[in-house]
């Protein structure tokens, strides 16, 4: 996780801006504009950096650097912000913002990796005269941890400084081996500006526990679409992969399902239920459980 980040002043993204973007360069019918990557570490320990694209008379602008940004960099020393097998679904302009509909990759990253790949699309894409922002969604619904619905350049976080971590310690529940209640497993985690701890906090659920005493949720190749807390619940939508979870007995899937729902009400202040959801829809009942509702936390399952 790239951590030379900081606020750009309005000054600094000027520069930026001037020193290399333009579609002011026009010649025999083309256009210049700048594309957007990650750039390797430089002595100046930039976290972006751009490549020339020429747009060619009568072609599509917006679409050419989408193409462009999706296809990946050709200097060296670059690298795509972007997970592999993400695919544009859709785009759109209307009132100067540009909404982006990614494939679901693009859900699966978050944090500073997340601040990365969104200001490479904004700086590269608000370039073209009508673009004033960017907003991202993916397969149609937004992602609540973004630090903005729309993105202007001005919001970005780019390049600079070291920032100091926090290290947070989470609280993690898992079911216990044995069958008998959930076991409490503690884990260390660095978050710095822009992170989203409830993504966080779900991974570490996910990634499972060190102690060969309690059992991992036994989901392979799920994530999380959306993640937000408001008042007392936390609203996780999931990937269908989820539905995994819900295989086995009654007894497991209840342990399994309070184990996510206590991991989550243990970390986040004055979170004490989950609504959990995949792909939107509701999970009815599951394991004698009313999954339409949010589930309470209960912290009297854990056993010693």
């Amino acid at each position: 996780m790239r951590q030379r980040l900081r606020i750009l002043t309005a000054a600094g993204l000027s520069a930026l801006l001037l020193a290399g973007c333009a579609a002011s360069g026009e010649k025999q019918g083309q256009t210049e504009y700048e594309v957007y990557f990650l750039s390797g570490e430089d002595a100046n320990g930039a976290a972006v950096s751009a490549q020339t694209c020429r747009v060619e008379e009568g072609e599509e602008t917006i679409q050419v650097l989408l193409d462009q940004l999706l296809a990946g960099p050709y200097e060296s020393g670059q690298y795509s912000p972007f997970p592999q097998g993400t695919e544009l679904r859709s785009w759109t302009l209307e009132d100067g913002v540009l909404t982006l509909d990614f494939s679901e990759p693009y859900g699966g990253i978050s944090g500073v990796d997340l601040t990365l790949a969104n200001s490479c699309l904004t700086l590269t894409l608000c370039q073209v005269e009508p673009v004033e922002a960017v907003r991202v969604t993916v397969e149609g619904e937004t992602l609540p941890f973004q630090n903005a619905d729309a993105l202007r350049p001005a919001d970005l976080l780019l390049s600079g400084a070291e920032e100091e971590p926090v290290y947070y310690t989470a609280t993690l529940w898992f079911p216990r081996t044995t069958g008998e209640g959930l076991g409490v497993e503690y884990r260390q985690m660095m978050l710095i500006e822009g992170d989203s701890l409830v993504n966080m906090v779900f991974n570490a659920w996910l990634a499972g526990p060190v102690s060969e005493s309690l059992a991992g949720p036994g989901v392979q190749d799920c994530f999380l679409l959306s993640g937000v807390a408001e008042g007392e619940v936390c609203y996780l939508d999931l990937s269908e992969r989820f539905m995994d979870l819900l295989q086995g007995t009654e007894s497991e899937v209840r342990l399994r399902l309070y184990s996510l729902v206590n991991t989550m009400a243990s970390n986040l202040e004055g979170v004490s239920a989950v609504q959990l959801r995949v792909q939107g829809e509701s999970l009815g009942s599951q394991a004698g459980l009313d999954l339409n509702l949010p589930l309470e936390a209960d912290p009297t399952l854990e056993k010693s």
